[in-house]
């Protein structure tokens, strides 16, 4: 079940998906994404009349990237859909791709064109142009529930835990450019 607000409403909404369960949602330009357990398959998301109306778009996710309980969301770059993906534990590894309509297809990227993405929990909050000097271009930002804060750069696949204090490690991410 899918839960909408639309302006007006007096309260939240359900909307019925009997046979699918949603993994990962995001709107991109105006368009609702989710990826589908647990094949993980990319649709796009109607709500028409109380019920969810889905459009599959490509091919199901590789089984060999793909584990029982993974870790994987959506997220969004410039106007680009992603799919972030967990493929180690120990050290962490991520690998990132881009959802290329015109094929139809994910395409795996090592850049994120100097941006850098913002996690919380493991959800996406937000992402960061190359017009902010301060924060470094290629970087994945990691908040947990234990309050610790991790770093993963794309590029060459480092993964860092910052040194950080109760006070400091933020529990949500305040960023300018979606403030």
């Amino acid at each position: 079940m899918l839960y909408y607000y639309r302006i007006g409403d007096a309260h939240w909404q359900p909307a019925l998906c009997k046979r699918h369960t949603f993994c990962s949602l995001i709107f991109v330009k105006g368009t609702l994404y989710a990826l589908i357990r647990p094949d993980y398959p990319i649709a796009v998301v109607q709500i028409h009349n109380d019920s969810v109306e889905l459009s599959f778009l490509g091919d199901k996710l590789n089984s060999h990237s793909v584990w029982d309980w993974p870790l994987l969301w959506l997220a969004e770059c410039r106007g680009e859909l992603l799919l972030v993906l967990a493929v180690d534990y120990s050290p962490m590894v991520y690998h990132v791709f881009r959802w290329q309509s015109g094929e139809m297809k994910w395409v795996r990227i090592t850049s994120l064109g100097g941006c850098s993405l913002f996690f919380h929990r493991h959800q996406f909050v937000g992402c960061v142009g190359p017009d902010h000097p301060t924060v470094p271009g290629d970087y994945m930002y990691f908040t947990t529930s234990s309050r610790r804060l991790f770093e993963y750069r794309l590029i060459d696949g480092s993964w860092h835990e910052r040194e950080s204090i109760e006070d400091y490690v933020p529990m949500a991410w305040v960023l300018q450019s979606i403030a």
